[in-house]
């Protein structure tokens, strides 16, 4: 039971830090985001993403586990593409109802805590 709880201490501390990365990948990506934006460029671009893939599989020894990190930066690329749209394009809601009635209000919050259009 110890060493479970050893190693579970060890994945919650790693987490932590994963956490504190992805905040300052994201901020990055919030950049690259506003240097497209600016550009009109397309979020995807395939060869960056195999450049990159390519680059930190290297970063990884253990022959066993490359495959699960490619598929783990795969995912976390998507998921900055994801971000990346949103801060490009915003996102889009819909409201039934008038201005100034409950839906309007809660949507106008939204809006300044994030990136949204009206429909």
């Amino acid at each position: 039971m110890g060493e479970l709880q050893d190693a579970r201490k060890v994945i919650e501390e790693v987490d932590r830090k994963m956490a504190d990365l992805f905040e300052q990948r994201m901020e990055a990506v919030r950049e690259v985001a506003a240097y497209k934006r600016e550009r009109g460029l397309p979020v995807l671009d395939e060869k960056q993403e195999e450049k990159v893939l390519e680059r930190n599989c290297d970063y990884i020894k253990d022959e066993v586990i490359r495959q699960y990190y490619r598929k783990f930066m795969q995912d976390t690329m998507a998921v900055s593409r994801q971000y990346q749209e949103c801060l490009i394009s915003g996102a889009k809601v819909a409201y039934s109802g008038v201005e100034g009635a409950f839906a309007h209000v809660a949507l106008t919050g939204a809006r300044r805590a994030a990136f949204v259009n009206f429909l």
